[in-house]
């Protein structure tokens, strides 16, 4: 017998949370050790952080994103809802699921990946159109004009003021036009050095999960850049390897359930921001005696985590999470980590005085600090060194939503249409079964009491005659309707709105059944172009949100750290991610373009050996995944008449070549190109 279950309301569409007994208890012990411990908040600032994260996550509670963000992730995996398995086991039908939401994420991230991740580097830094000139170049200028001013008075023709002046503007704008090419160049080294510590401080790898989050959730979080010790292994010159600790930047990418701020935000420049942070006690230990470091309240934490660990009992959604994420379904109980709360935000001077930070001096006044909490406990603090005054988490959405950060995601856009695609295929799969063969009806009254109902092929069925119906059949068969067209065709209708509705076409991500206008290669090009157009709007929103301000405060820390003078100060980051939206659909149409103007007879001389690497060309900008033979490879091996090995158009067998050292046997193999194509394709 199965176990009971409790229905417990949840915030969001008006849908319950099945519960086992087990987790009623497990949250009803938390909820009670939680009321019952004693908060020993040990100063005023661990007090004030913990108040402020309270408040961030009843918000966030209470306006259901928590379990709207556990639908978007159930849909993109694949699952139902506990409340919707419960309906379906009572139901007793298939429980199949429409990957749809998966399958349109998937293609999102893949569309811009090609865009930021490609060879085309999605961002530049430009040197400033008029640069200026360094003291020792103006001392210059001034000491050529006075000399020649001298010269000239000596002669007995001195020069007039407005001559000194025209002769001074011609050196500097002389002197100007030799640094901007000095500018240019020494910014090609800069942007060079800069892309290093991208490479080197994980951003890449961290973006390219950035772009997977952005179609699921309703937003999308990438942090940086944090210094942390990076332990790199160097070879000495007697050739001997050496793990050596050097600090560098690296970029992380956050999940949407980790990180909390200030209620009613409308964008993370100017909140508070609270990041759960997940450590061990290796971890914890490993910080006593850093610069900063609270070594009094690490080891106390250290010993109430042995007591019980320390988590944030309240975030009753983690659970669920975990399994979701296939990461276990252990107990909280059981799990070794403890959580830490790392706040950036403004706290006023008077909760800092007995942590006697430098710069502290008005208490009063809100300092911008960064500082690391575990349960009651701040083991430690600093003056956030970010000079914008900004967390340095950077977050966008796929559909933004002025006023808010939480936006709209392919997965809650296509929330409705996947639950119609789920019930239609569900049906489906249902009237299938129901439908594959014959429904038996018998009369048990003229059965044998022995009789096994259970059905084979010749199977001999014993009964009895009633005399009063001697004509009634005591064995009888019915087929079910089928309506498995009906169904299919709801379910691809669907599947089409969902094409619409998340601009998202199929023909996007490599089909090739395209109807209509995609027949045609420039009914093609027009639909592709129609596509890109929203893609644009998402790019145009990863420039603004996250990659510029990134490289922009990655240009500050360069210029507040570097010694060997690889910026000047005056340059500019430029973001390039829209501009290679719009540059690959241009290339595209041009390339369809310059096909249909070599079709003719002039060019096709010329043009014609090439042709087929054009095709393959443009099918791989389409991202359709077709495989164009070059000239000769579709009939190399075969007669020119047709048919296969031994035809011969004449009639009767071909006859087989004598095998000699003058005639030696050839191997029929694939063009390398048409291989090396194929491989790099797969």
């Amino acid at each position: 017998m199965a176990a009971p279950v409790s229905a417990i309301p949840v915030q969001g569409r008006g849908t319950l949370r099945i519960v086992t007994p087990g987790q009623l208890n497990e949250r009803d012990a938390l909820q009670k050790a939680l009321e019952s411990a004693k908060p020993e908040v040990l100063d005023d600032l661990a007090n004030y952080i913990r108040k402020q994260f309270e408040a961030a996550k009843r918000h966030r509670t209470s306006s259901g994103v928590d379990d709207q963000m556990l639908s978007f992730l159930r849909a993109y995996n694949g699952e139902y809802s506990p409340t919707k398995k419960a309906e379906i086991a009572q139901f007793g039908g298939s429980d199949v699921f429409a990957r749809i939401t998966a399958a349109k994420c998937r293609g999102a991230t893949s569309l811009l990946r090609d865009i930021y991740l490609s060879a085309d580097q999605p961002w530049s830094i430009e040197p400033s159109p008029d640069p200026k000139l360094p003291g020792s170049v103006q001392r210059d200028i001034d000491a050529v004009v006075g000399g020649e001013a001298m010269y000239l008075i000596m002669n007995g023709a001195p020069p007039e003021k407005e001559q000194l002046a025209a002769r001074k503007e011609d050196l500097i704008k002389a002197a100007k036009l030799a640094e901007r090419a000095k500018a240019k160049t020494e910014s090609v080294v800069a942007e060079r050095r800069m892309n290093d510590i991208l490479v080197e401080g994980k951003f890449w790898e961290a973006f390219s999960q950035f772009l997977a989050d952005l179609p699921i959730y309703h937003c999308a979080i990438i942090k940086g850049p944090t210094i942390r010790n990076a332990e790199l292994l160097t070879w000495g010159d007697d050739g001997a390897p050496k793990m050596e600790l050097r600090p560098r930047f690296f970029w992380d990418r956050v999940s949407p359930f980790d990180l909390w701020f200030t209620p009613g935000a409308a964008d993370l420049t100017h909140t508070d921001t609270f990041e759960r942070q997940r450590m061990s006690v290796t971890d914890l230990y490993d910080l006593i005696g850093l610069p900063g470091y609270h070594e009094k309240n690490i080891r106390e934490t250290i010993r109430r985590h042995g007591s019980g660990g320390l988590r944030e009992w309240n975030l009753m959604f983690e659970q669920e999470r975990r399994k979701i994420e296939n990461r276990g379904d252990q107990s909280a109980h059981d799990d070794p980590m403890m959580d830490c709360i790392e706040y950036q935000g403004r706290v006023i001077g008077k909760y800092l005085k007995e942590w006697s930070l430098v710069g502290v001096e008005d208490e009063e006044k809100p300092y911008f600090v960064t500082c690391w909490m575990i349960d009651q406990l701040v083991i430690k603090v600093m003056m956030n060194p970010n000079i914008r005054k900004r967390p340095n988490y950077y977050s966008t959405s796929f559909d933004k939503q002025p006023g808010t950060i939480y936006g709209s995601g392919v997965a809650e856009v296509l929330s409705d249409i996947q639950d119609v695609m789920n019930a239609a295929l569900r049906a489906l799969v249902n009237n299938m079964a129901m439908a594959s063969g014959p429904q038996v009806y018998f009369n048990e009254e003229l059965l044998n009491p022995n009789q096994n109902s259970q059905l084979y092929p010749w199977k001999q069925w014993k009964y009895t005659t009633d005399p009063a119906n001697p004509q009634g059949q005591p064995v009888g068969f019915f087929q079910p309707d089928s309506n498995a067209q009906e169904l299919l065709g709801v379910y691809g209708r669907f599947n089409e709105i969902a094409d619409e509705v998340s601009t998202i076409p199929r023909y996007m991500t490599g089909n090739q059944n395209i109807g209509g206008a995609g027949r045609t290669a420039s009914g093609l090009a027009m639909l592709m172009s129609n596509a890109n157009k929203a893609l644009q709007n998402v790019a145009e929103n990863i420039d603004d949100d996250v990659f510029e301000p990134v490289m922009q405060t990655l240009y500050d820390l360069v210029m507040l750290t570097d010694e060997t003078g690889m910026l000047r100060g005056d340059e500019s980051i430029k973001v390039n991610g829209v501009r290679n939206v719009v540059k690959q659909e241009q290339d595209r149409v041009r390339q369809l373009e310059f096909m249909q103007l070599t079709a003719n007879e002039f060019d096709m001389p010329i043009v014609g050996p090439q042709r087929a690497k054009i095709i393959q060309q443009v099918a791989n900008r389409l991202g359709l995944e077709v495989d164009i033979p070059e000239p000769g490879e579709q009939n190399r091996g075969a007669p020119q008449g047709g048919g296969g090995p031994g035809f011969n158009p004449a009639g009767g067998p071909t006859p087989v070549p004598e095998i000699s050292d003058a005639n030696p046997p050839r191997l029929q193999t694939q063009s390398l190109n048409t291989v090396s194509r194929r491989a790099n394709s797969e």
